[in-house]
């Protein structure tokens, strides 16, 4: 099982997720949050795979299209972190720490 934990940013909100291994293609997803929409959006997305990862353009698997439906901000994190977590458990990826890192002016 791989579990990653998502800090959206400035709504503060976390985002805990596990993926287990169902074949060689797919994961089972336990997905929690504080945030009401991705909660909502973790009522419909319980699996993902290949689908999402390979076989579709850009933002048009599966979970993307859920996302879509479910999600307040198309610029949240949390998809991302959740195929992230998918690639990991499926080794396609390795387990390292992803970052958004904004700069102030002065840097």
């Amino acid at each position: 099982m791989t579990e990653a934990e998502i800090k959206a940013g400035a709504c503060g909100f976390t985002t805990k997720v596990r993926a287990a291994k169902k074949d060689e293609k797919s994961v089972s997803l336990t997905v929690e949050s504080d945030c009401e929409a991705v909660a909502k959006m973790a009522q419909e997305l319980k699996e993902a795979g290949w689908d999402d990862l390979f076989y579709n353009r850009f933002a048009l698997g599966p979970a993307s299209e859920i996302a879509s439906r479910t999600l307040a901000h198309p610029s949240c994190p949390v998809l991302s972190g959740i195929l992230k977590c998918t690639e990991v458990e499926l080794g396609l990826a390795l387990p390292t720490k992803a970052t958004i890192e904004f700069k102030g002016e002065d840097e």
